[in-house]
């Protein structure tokens, strides 16, 4: 599975939105993460890491074949878990 990850700009951040990311490579290791940016690889999900509740990120919804999925503090992450184990 391929998931696009687009960060929210950083204005002000409650959390390590980096460390979702790696935490989430990390549980799933057969992940591919690519940057949001990269339009080579067509994603399975996108998702939207914002580091706080104003979730301010402007994206595309048609990236992310399979879905998109906005992370917008840490404590979301066992819901992420559950999607990406749906997903695959």
């Amino acid at each position: 599975m391929i998931a696009a990850v687009k960060y929210c700009g950083g204005c002000n951040p409650c959390f390590d939105r980096g460390g979702i990311a790696k935490r989430l490579q990390a549980d799933f290791p057969d992940i591919q993460l690519v940057g949001y940016d990269n339009r080579e690889v067509s994603a399975d999900m996108l998702l939207v890491i914002c580091g706080c509740s104003s979730e301010c990120a402007t994206y595309d919804r048609t990236v992310g074949t399979r879905g998109v999925y906005i992370l917008s503090e840490e404590g979301q992450y066992p819901e992420l878990y559950a999607k990406v184990q749906e997903l695959l």
